[in-house]
């Protein structure tokens, strides 16, 4: 069997702002400028919880609401970090535009890296060889007992700034959502549309295999 690698399962961003009232009147606007200006990007979700878009080809998703504006990718390509990060701030100048928002309340990015094991006892093999990791009292292991799962959280500050490290085993179930544009009869479809109907059959299709 091959040697399973680490490896970026997803990057997620976000941004937490105040006073953004102005979505319930501007979400269409935000959504269509993204549509005109960003290629490959589609309005999958719309209502008054939030506005959802996605870019099949890549993967990546967002939404946004009058309290925050997210980013997802899924699988990123680490070689292109640059163009995620550039794809990030594109999407967030049009929506920042278009609510008028001028206060940021909080700014966060979190990388997901996966370690494939065969098994969760596997799993809790590797963390507790691992060299950030819970210290046990002696107390606690001279009376027998011992660690059955592992999963802890460290907060690092440093100035303004904090890092959260986290640390677990668990099982992860995969799945895709193939959405609602994907069933969709083709000719009932604009040009974007179409185009992002055959990258997420494409997804699936992968996916499947």
């Amino acid at each position: 069997m091959n040697k399973l690698n680490y490896y970026l399962d997803s990057i997620m961003f976000e941004i937490r702002y105040a006073a953004g009232h102005l979505y319930f009147d501007r979400c269409g606007q935000c959504l269509l400028d993204i549509e005109r200006n960003c290629d490959g990007w589609i309005a999958s979700q719309v209502d008054l919880q939030s506005g959802r878009l996605e870019n099949a080809e890549w993967s990546f998703a967002a939404n946004f609401n009058n309290t925050n504006y997210n980013f997802s990718a899924r699988k990123p390509d680490e070689d292109r970090l640059s163009e995620i990060s550039k794809e990030i701030s594109t999407i967030w100048k049009i929506i920042q535009a278009n609510l008028g928002l001028d206060e940021l309340l909080r700014v966060g990015c979190r990388f997901v890296y996966l370690l494939p094991t065969l098994s969760i006892e596997e799993s809790e093999k590797k963390l507790e060889r691992s060299d950030y990791n819970v210290k046990v009292p002696q107390a606690i292991t001279e009376s027998g007992c011992r660690i059955k799962t592992r999963d802890f959280t460290t907060v690092f500050s440093l100035g303004d700034d904090e890092y959260r490290v986290r640390q677990y085993a668990g099982t992860r179930y995969e799945a895709i959502d193939p959405s609602s544009i994907a069933k969709a009869e083709p000719r009932f479809l604009s040009k974007n549309q179409q185009k992002y109907r055959i990258d997420k059959l494409k997804q699936l299709a992968q996916y499947s295999a």
